[in-house]
């Protein structure tokens, strides 16, 4: 997860994700996620006690210009099995793609290969830009 790389400077991705979020962070670009993501990367740091790490998520997250977490509604929801259904991925990444989907983001920036078999969306591969 790009959030992850980047709060933890991943020796590998932080030189991209610097990119990323500085272009996030300038208004170059816009970015989405869904609600999901904070859930995901705040369970390693109160799973450790480290509450300071959970902070910097959080700010991250929740405080980042031009970064928003959106809620799951009915209609994502929907989407999230649609989504599941055809490509057969998991339902944190059928959530995270359809909440994408569901606010007009024009790609999807991960790391994992199987969702490059995903073609309603323009999925970006962190490992292709190393």
């Amino acid at each position: 997860m790009v959030f992850i790389y980047h709060i933890e400077r991943n020796p590998s991705y932080v030189p991209l994700t610097r990119i990323l979020f500085k272009r996030i962070e300038t208004g170059k670009n816009k970015a989405v996620s869904s609600m999901l993501s904070l859930i995901e990367v705040l369970t390693h740091p109160y799973r450790k006690g480290r509450k300071d790490l959970a902070l910097l998520y959080r700010g991250l997250l929740t405080d980042y210009p031009h970064l928003t977490l959106w809620p799951l509604d009915q209609e994502t929801a929907e989407l999230s099995a649609s989504i599941r259904a055809h490509y057969n991925v998991s339902t944190p990444d059928a959530i995270q793609l359809a909440t994408a989907l569901r606010q007009g983001a024009t790609a999807f920036i991960t790391n994992d290969q199987q969702l490059t078999r995903v073609k309603d969306l323009n999925v970006l591969l962190l490992d292709s830009y190393l």
